[in-house]
């Protein structure tokens, strides 16, 4: 092992000055290895400064990275949810409880195991079943998902090379790693190492991690000189680490930005931000803008200081996985989700957008709709189940939303490593995808398992959490960019220099964050194992991840030339409100710099809070464009809104109005106008309906245990009724049996609970309906066009009658009478329910035989619990043609409206897109105000 200098320092600028800077422009092949990507950006700043090149910097995964390519070796991958697979694979071949906790929190479990295979510890110090440890030990170890398993295969596997290793900035933060130093400074042709001096409070963990480097690496510790770098924050930092060399007096306070709400802290940022340039538009060094992890208010100030144009470096947006990422992360949730209705909704939306040349035929309101009909006869949200529920279905869009749910197949079951394969290759052919969507580094193939059982759901599982880490992947900032704000997270600010720094959402519960413990290997566990360690790394326990976290803080606000603030808000961002408070490290800093007794108030006297930006003032014609807009939605002479309601000047040509609808266009006209002119309404919510399904099943069993089509024809004889009604029973029972039998499944107890309300209705709507059919001729189910006379002109209408029984085979001249079906809870309507918008079916159809040529019309209505009854004929005629005016009016106007004056009354209400609603002059305007600014 080549022996080399262990540098320590203070300042990172000293480290630069006493060593490292020569270092760099040394000969040959050379490697840093960093803390953090963002020392990246230290680094090259001073690479510029000194025209230095062709230096590479890593940071741990990408040393990891380069040294497995060198090894010919897989890379390891970059979080552990391949780890987390194993463990359930592992769990599941145990018994009991201590399996099943295993399987339940296989993500924390993970991390113990990492921590400890990192260490050099066998997993059988978990706190857990020691057969599965044991399990787990031997399948990581085989598969080297781990960092601990992977640096040992690394050990054996890389030969020596050329290049030279320099480590910059790693402190016991790093204690994971030290099994990556030991192989990274044994291969390479040279090695040093430049470490942060111990300090309060973490001072200890320091001193023992500088100790295990000389002793492991073999490197001689040497103190680095000063630089003559100076911080102002030094006198804080003396108060903050309790040491007492600096008065209150000498420690600069810290700037507060303290917003009243959240826009309010990004503007203070920003002005602040604006005002530090101001001073001095070209600092040494950047200045920073510190974040917790996906912090939203980042984003909004990185976003804000480039709109005002400056120059800023921050971490790029988030990019949407592929289309084909996209389709895989759905066909895992489609399983996880129980094949639920809306993912396999959504599975096809996917596939329609993005693979259209194949799936073309799942055009997405078309699927809808059928899936719709499917839920109808089966009242399931499982789509496997949904599948044969049409079983003489074969248009193309049905065919194929059924050849999707075949090629997804079912993943509950347990699987050997070879059967998962083919099964998943089945799969992807079967969606028409790329056999290997993922791409090699992400395929199934490489999975830790031989003879193993595998659990479908675990793989849909890691599939979902594969996808899931892409996604929190974002490609990193332009480092050669040089800008002079720099808005980054803690972890990423240590160990470089700044000119400023703004510590962003400085709030208590927000950051920093509290640490908390793993139960399979909690701080006792840890404490134990360090006291017998002896060659195995130090396991880092909570109390030191806040040492740590404490000293980090202080490192990285002394690393900073000048002054530093924190940002935050007054009112909590929550729905419950109240006042948010400052966080620790704001607290510490204001009571070791309060000249005289703390104010306690001092964070909401801080507080600043600014007018709304006015928007730009608008042209006058676009003004009166949006002024007519608003009048015409407020003016009560008007249906509601000309611009989406009246549709009087356009050229659109309604077609047959349904009967069952014309309720609707008096109590909701809007939603009406939407659905009929255009075909627009709100999706199905895909929930089970008891109404429905006995509805539908009554009205089936009934045709067939009469014997009617159609068309007019002899009904079947009485004698028989009930054991007809009896395999109608049975039948729909098996039927049942199959769906649900074909997924393993019971049939619900609700099902059962249905049919026998559906053998109940259609018991009674027979007795009922059997006292009318005296006559020679019956239909059901029958569908008429007819166009129907009012006072206000004619009223074209289509509709499905239950029940028609007549006198002859036509209707011309014929004596008729219609019966409908209500085995929910309609009332039977009369003349003055029509105004309220309830049965107007009932009297379309009475009109509609009357146009269509029947001589007499008698409309009828059958409910279970009630005895058959009339409910309009000959008497009522001239009355119903009178309603109807109003309907005949709206087609040949198309002056629809919004809702209706019965809206209160009655509890009805319109259900339409947002974008119909009425909007406040006022909002109109600034809506106008943010579309011209983008």
């Amino acid at each position: 092992m080549p022996s080399g200098r262990l540098n320590l320092y203070r300042f990172i600028e000293d480290a630069w000055s006493a060593g490292l800077r020569a270092w760099c422009e040394g000969p040959g092949e050379s490697w840093i290895l960093v803390e953090n990507a963002g020392q990246t950006r230290w680094l090259l700043r001073k690479f510029a400064e000194a025209g230095i090149v062709g230096i590479r910097i890593f940071d741990a995964d990408g040393l990891r990275d380069e040294l497995a390519r060198l090894a010919g070796i897989e890379p390891l991958p970059r979080h552990a949810a391949t780890a987390a697979f194993a463990i359930k694979v592992a769990a599941h071949e145990e018994q009991g409880e201590a399996a099943l906790a295993a399987a339940r929190n296989a993500g924390a479990l993970a991390e113990a195991c990492d921590a400890l295979a990192r260490a050099g510890w066998h997993l059988n110090q978990l706190g857990v079943d020691e057969a599965i440890a044991r399990r787990l030990h031997r399948m990581l170890d085989r598969a080297a998902v781990l960092a601990g398993f992977f640096d040992r295969r690394l050990q054996n596997a890389l030969p020596a090379h050329a290049a030279r290793l320099c480590c910059v900035g790693w402190d016991a933060i790093h204690w994971p790693d030290l099994g990556l130093l030991d192989v990274a400074a044994a291969k390479a042709r040279a090695f040093e190492m430049y470490v942060p001096s111990p300090r309060l409070p973490a001072d200890a963990q320091q001193r023992e991690w500088i100790e295990a480097l000389e002793q492991r690496l073999g490197l001689e510790r040497v103190t680095c000189a000063e630089s003559g770098f100076a911080s102002e924050n030094e006198p804080l930092v003396a108060r903050l680490e309790g040491s007492q060399l600096a008065s209150r007096a000498e420690a600069r306070a810290p700037g507060l930005l303290v917003g009243r709400e959240w826009p309010d802290q990004v503007r203070l940022v920003c002005e602040q931000v604006a005002a530090w340039l101001a001073e001095r538009p070209a600092p040494d060094a950047p200045i920073g803008v510190i974040a917790p992890e996906d912090s939203a208010t980042a984003v909004a100030v990185a976003e804000a200081l480039e709109k005002a144009g400056v120059r800023v470096e921050h971490p790029g947006r988030r990019r949407e996985p592929e289309p084909v990422w996209l389709i895989i992360e759905q066909v895992a949730r489609y399983h996880l989700g129980g094949h639920d209705i809306e993912e396999l909704i959504e599975l096809g939306r996917l596939l329609w957008l993005h693979v259209r040349e194949t799936w073309g035929a799942l055009e997405p309101e078309a699927v809808r709709d059928a899936l719709d009909r499917a839920f109808q006869a089966a009242q399931s949200r499982n789509a496997r189940i949904l599948a044969q529920a049409l079983p003489h279905r074969k248009d193309a869009v049905w065919t194929a939303v059924c050849d999707t749910i075949a090629a997804l197949g079912r993943w509950e079951g347990n699987l050997t490593r070879p059967a998962l394969l083919g099964q998943w290759y089945w799969l992807l052919v079967g969606l028409k995808l790329p056999p290997d969507p993922l791409g090699a580094a992400w395929s199934p193939i490489g999975f830790p398992f031989r003879d193993e059982l595998i659990p479908g759901r675990a793989f849909m599982e890691w599939i979902a959490e594969q996808i899931s880490a892409k996604r929190r992947d974002a490609p990193p900032p332009d480092y050669r960019n040089l800008a002079p704000v720099v808005v980054t997270t803690f972890a990423d600010a240590v160990q470089q220099t700044w000119e400023r720094l703004i510590f962003l959402d400085s709030n208590e519960h927000v950051w920093p964050a509290p640490i908390g413990e793993n139960p399979f290997l909690p701080d006792a566990a840890r404490a134990r194992l360090n006291r017998n360690r002896g060659e195995s790394a130090h396991l880092l326990t909570t109390r030191d991840l806040r040492a740590l976290d404490q000293a980090r803080f202080l490192d990285l606000i002394e690393q900073c030339r000048g002054p530093i603030a924190f940002a935050g808000v007054l009112l909590e961002q929550t729905d419950a409100g109240g006042d948010a408070q400052p966080n620790e490290w704001v607290l510490r800093t204001l009571l070791e710099t309060a000249e005289g007794p703390f104010p306690p108030d001092l964070w909401a006297a801080s507080v600043r809070a600014f007018p709304p930006e006015a928007p730009p003032a608008l042209e006058e014609a676009e003004r009166a464009h949006l002024e007519r807009v608003d009048a015409s939605r407020r003016n009560g002479t008007m249906p509601f809104d000309r611009y989406q309601f009246n549709f009087h000047e356009t050229k659109l040509e309604p077609g047959a109005w349904s009967a069952t609808a014309l309720d609707e266009a008096i109590s909701c006209p809007a939603t009406f106008a939407l659905r009929e002119l255009f075909g627009a309404a709100a999706a199905e919510t895909f929930s089970r309906a008891e109404g429905a399904a006995v509805g539908n099943r009554a009205h089936r069993w009934l045709g067939r245990i009469l014997g009617l089509r159609d068309h007019p024809a002899q009904p079947a004889p009485e004698t028989g009724d009930e054991a007809k009604l009896a395999r109608e029973l049975a039948a729909a029972r098996r039927e049942l049996e199959d769906w649900y039998g074909a997924e393993e499944l019971a049939v619900p107890l609700w099902w059962e609970s249905s049919l026998r309300k559906t053998a109940w209705a259609t018991r009674r709507c027979l007795r009922e309906v059997r006292g009318w059919l005296e006559a020679d001729y019956c239909a059901m189910e029958q569908k008429l066009a007819v166009t129907v006379r009012t006072p206000a002109g004619p009223l074209l209408l289509k509709g499905r009658i239950d029940i028609l029984i007549s006198d002859r085979p036509e209707i011309a001249g014929a004596r008729v009478r219609r019966v409908d079906f209500k085995t929910g809870r309609s009332a039977a309507p009369t003349l003055a329910t029509l105004e309220r918008g309830q049965g107007a079916q009932f009297a379309a159809y009475y009109l509609m035989a009357r146009d269509a040529g029947a001589a007499e019309a008698v409309i009828g209505i059958i409910k279970p619990e009630d005895r058959a009854r009339d409910v309009f004929g000959k008497a009522d005629e001239e009355e119903l043609r009178a309603r109807f005016a109003v309907f005949a009016k709206l087609r040949r106007d198309l002056r629809f409206g919004r809702r209706g004056p019965l809206v209160s009354e009655y509890g009805v209400c319109e259900t339409l897109p947002l974008a119909t609603v009425p909007i406040d002059p006022a909002i109109l305007e600034q809506k106008a105000a943010l579309f011209l600014l983008a």
